[in-house]
């Protein structure tokens, strides 16, 4: 449009696979939109946004994309920054209590639960990225809990800096016997006999 603003685009392969997949996450994003019915629900603003999606009809064949807001590095890009060798625990501690807000958000709200959750899943926001401490040198010391982020980790990354940016694999009505039906393949396997899950088991 004409104000300026900066998106994201995903353009999908046209294989019918891949345009399949692509109409499935797209109907699970637009579920997490929807979500709390327009009600401004905590969590809510950890998962990604589905802004537009549509069809492109190109040389190589029809391509669906998606357009999303624009988001920063993934979390495994952060882990590399660090040179593997651990974050700053307060900033441990707010990427870990967003995730899981997201998460209960998507599984509370929407009825999906995200099974395929990775450092590569999990966006930053621009602002997040902007406001980290300096990476140590690869022949410094890890991070330890003597770094802070400021007087508040808090007040230095809001809730809505780290977004799940990673394709949720089921909704509606679907119930897990136990989290070991989440399996390590990225599937959920639906169950309609539902054992009940405590709070905490979907990770």
């Amino acid at each position: 449009g004409s104000s300026g603003a900066k998106l994201a685009m995903k353009v999908q392969k046209s294989a019918s696979h891949y345009t399949d997949a692509a109409w499935d996450e797209i109907k699970l994003l637009q579920a997490v939109n929807k979500g709390a019915g327009g009600v401004e629900e905590k969590g809510r603003n950890q998962c990604v946004q589905l802004l537009d999606s549509f069809e492109h009809n190109g040389p190589f064949g029809t391509h669906v994309c998606m357009v999303f807001e624009p988001l920063g590095d993934n979390l495994l890009a952060l882990i590399k920054r660090y040179h593997y060798r651990g974050l700053p625990l307060p900033l441990v501690r707010r990427l870990t209590a967003d995730i899981l807000q997201g998460l209960d958000y998507m599984h509370r709200c929407c009825s999906i639960i995200h099974t395929d959750l990775k450092p590569e899943n999990v966006m930053l926001t621009l602002p997040l990225i902007n406001r980290l401490p300096a990476a140590p040198r690869a022949d410094e010391s890890a991070p330890s809990d003597d770094v802070s982020l400021g007087p508040s980790a808090d007040a230095v990354m809001p809730h809505e800096e780290v977004k799940d940016g990673g394709r949720p694999e089921a909704e509606g009505g679907a119930e897990l016997e136990s989290a070991a039906d989440v399996g390590g393949n990225g599937k959920l396997e639906e169950q309609s006999d539902a054992a009940g899950m405590g709070e905490g088991s979907v990770a």
